[in-house]
């Protein structure tokens, strides 16, 4: 008789196959743009090393989180239905540190030996792949945190608010992420990693710019939840910092950084 083993294994295929073709119809359509989304999305699950780098930087925006709702009383802001900044800021914590570590991934190689057949398949398709990538962290690594935190922010602020919450997070990470990447034009997950001279000396400055910014934006989201007028001006101020960071990318010609 058959083995039951190759069945399931059939099944796990159908289901991903469904995942793949809804990616394809709906999230990266252009060619180019497909081949970095799954290319990503393989490298980035896949590889031991690279998991272990986005483990490592989920680690530290939780411990983050952890000292920021430090004392703050759940229950009692679960009653009110107002959120306060220090818990709110556990969104941009965890995701501006996953998105980090996401930058870093990208340039250490999952498999070397393909770095040549890649550059040349991407020639003047580089901003369709580099889409394609930004795709894959977004909806691959993104997507599932936020939903892995909103049934915390829908007990502190119910469904919608919470919902809210979970859009206002995942824009900001769209224009991080557009930050983060801006002018890199190495191929992803599969050019030589060269290390940062300057890093360590940057880091305490690029530690508090982050801390700050996770911060300031935690402020922004509390009046935007409490306020109609205060969600249009900070979408329009998203809307903005993306577009220009489009722009500046547009305008700048890729230096491999």
């Amino acid at each position: 008789l058959p083995s039951p083993i190759p069945a399931r294994r059939w099944d796990r295929a159908r289901r991903w196959a469904g995942v793949r073709a809804f990616a394809s119809q709906r999230i990266a359509r252009d060619a180019s743009g497909r081949a970095g989304f799954f290319f990503a999305l393989a490298a980035t699950w896949r590889s031991p090393t690279h998991r272990l780098t986005l483990a490592c930087a989920a680690a530290v925006g939780v411990a983050m989180s952890v000292v920021a709702v430090a004392g703050v009383d759940l229950q009692r802001a679960a009653a009110l239905g107002i959120a306060p900044t220090r818990l709110l800021a556990i969104q941009p914590l965890i995701v501006g540190a996953l998105l980090i570590g996401f930058r870093h991934v990208i340039r250490v190689p999952a498999e070397l030996r393909a770095s040549w057949g890649i550059q040349v398949a991407w020639q003047h398709k580089e901003r369709q792949f580099m889409a394609g990538v930004r795709r894959a962290a977004l909806f691959g690594l993104i997507v599932p945190v936020l939903a892995a935190m909103l049934p915390l922010f829908v007990y502190v602020l119910g469904p919608r608010l919470a919902l809210a919450h979970a859009a206002l997070g995942l824009a900001a990470a769209a224009v991080l992420l557009e930050a983060l990447l801006l002018g890199y034009a190495k191929v992803p997950f599969a050019c030589t990693y060269v290390p940062s001279e300057n890093l360590k000396a940057l880091a305490p400055i690029y530690l508090i710019a982050f801390l700050i910014g996770a911060s300031a934006f935690a402020g922004m989201e509390g009046a935007a939840l409490a306020s109609p007028a205060a969600a249009v001006k900070v979408l329009m101020f998203l809307a903005a910092a993306l577009l220009a960071v489009r722009l500046r990318a547009r305008a700048r010609p890729l230096t491999g950084v």
